[in-house]
């Protein structure tokens, strides 16, 4: 069935799945802090293009691919949204390796209200009264940050924007899920796999620089399956439910690495995040609250 006819229960089964792992995802990552930021991201495309070629091949979706690579127009939207999703993993990566889990959870906090700015800009959908108080409440959130942090929260912010727009990307996109993050590792492989090659040549310690140990090279290679899993998920989610109800969803993955931040990684939790999240909170409950009142309304 095409994905406009999909059963809702499909969307929130998807949903629950990606931003489950995406909540838990530090965790992993972590182990691999002896491997650089641009390694450990190039890595990871890499490992995941061919993963996902296997899985494109086994599972009878070439003709999919030879399809969507005969569209320029899909496949400009896809060079976007694999720039996109790139640009969001370095950044990431480089947080939750560098101790700013708390700032990439505020991203993925923020990240719900600017679906719901991208929602009304491009998509047209009307941002009822509560749903602007509630991102004015988080913006405040944001200065807040700025004034009582001493600095410019550029990683939640790029993190919320980065996939905020991606998701929006994909959903203007009818591109079967793993095709689309197929080619999208395709389109940004070439300068990953240059940077691992010099990498490789250039060290004196020669392949050891690009695969350290037989452990790390392991894990290096599972981030392909901790990258598919929850992406598709979440394309598929994006697909299928209405663009602002995926955002219920995303408290999980922000919450998740909240936890871990100050609980397992000790973080310190300054009174600029203190002011931050707490108006993010109080603008989330508030847009919570407003889906559930339009859904009561739909089913009354």
């Amino acid at each position: 069935m095409p994905p406009s006819a999909a059963p809702p229960t499909a969307g929130y089964l998807y949903a629950l799945l990606a931003f489950g792992c995406w909540g838990l995802a530090p965790v992993y990552f972590r182990l691999l802090d002896a491997v650089p930021t641009p390694d450990m991201l190039a890595h990871r495309i890499v490992w995941t293009l061919l993963a996902l070629a296997l899985i494109v091949a086994v599972s009878g979706r070439l003709r999919q691919v030879l399809a969507t690579a005969r569209q320029p127009k899909l496949l400009g939207r896809l060079v976007i949204s694999g720039v996109l999703i790139s640009t969001n993993w370095g950044v990431w990566l480089w947080a939750i390796s560098n101790g700013h889990m708390l700032d990439s959870s505020l991203g993925y906090y923020i990240n719900p209200l600017v679906n719901v700015v991208l929602g009304m800009l491009v998509l047209k959908e009307r941002l009822t009264p509560r749903q602007g108080i509630a991102v004015a409440i988080a913006a405040v959130g944001v200065v807040g940050l700025v004034l009582g942090g001493g600095h410019f929260p550029w990683i939640a912010l790029t993190l919320a924007i980065s996939f905020g727009l991606y998701g929006l990307m994909r959903k203007l996109t009818p591109v079967d899920p793993l095709v689309g993050l197929f080619f999208e590792t395709l389109l940004v492989f070439g300068p990953c796999f240059a940077w691992l090659a010099w990498r490789g040549v250039s060290d004196p310690a020669g392949l050891d620089a690009i695969f350290p140990s037989a452990g790390l090279s392991a894990l290096l290679v599972g981030t392909s399956i901790v990258t598919i899993v929850p992406l598709v998920a979440f394309v598929a989610a994006a697909r299928r439910l209405p663009y602002a109800t995926v955002g219920i969803f995303q408290y999980i993955a922000p919450s998740g690495q909240f936890l871990l931040g100050i609980t397992i990684y000790g973080e310190t939790f300054t009174q600029g995040h203190a002011i931050a999240f707490g108006c993010i909170w109080l603008s989330l409950a508030l847009y919570t609250s407003e889906l559930v009142r339009k859904a009561r309304m739909a089913t009354a």
